[in-house]
């Protein structure tokens, strides 16, 4: 009986021991772009209307569908999820907003 009840307290003892993943992404300084900045993301998703980027910030980056209309549909045809891509930061998140960043002014900027 006594062995039971240490590894209960073993197990016990380990879970209080871990911290949670999202608190520990909570907690972590993520570099914050500002309006204007030029960063290189990769592709996480591409959608009919819309791309999400992952730029190394708290939240990942989208292009609108706006945008995605207005590109040419051959340079579309191209990109593919895991390609490396300049960005240009459009509007930094408030709140719940998302990170909206736009690719073809990323692509002439670094012109």
């Amino acid at each position: 009986m006594m062995a039971n009840t240490e590894a209960t307290n073993s197990t016990h003892n380990n879970s209080n021991d871990q911290t949670p993943f999202f608190e520990l992404i909570e907690e972590y300084d993520f570099p914050q772009p500002k309006r204007g900045d030029i960063v290189r993301g990769e592709i996480l998703r591409i959608d009919s209307d819309v791309v999400f980027i992952d730029i190394g910030s708290k939240r990942d980056a989208m292009v609108p569908h706006q945008e995605i209309a207005q590109l040419d549909d051959e340079f579309l045809r191209t990109l593919s999820t895991g390609d490396m891509v300049p960005v240009y930061i459009t509007r930094t998140p408030v709140g719940s907003e998302q990170l909206i960043v736009s690719l073809e002014r990323g692509l002439q900027e670094l012109d």
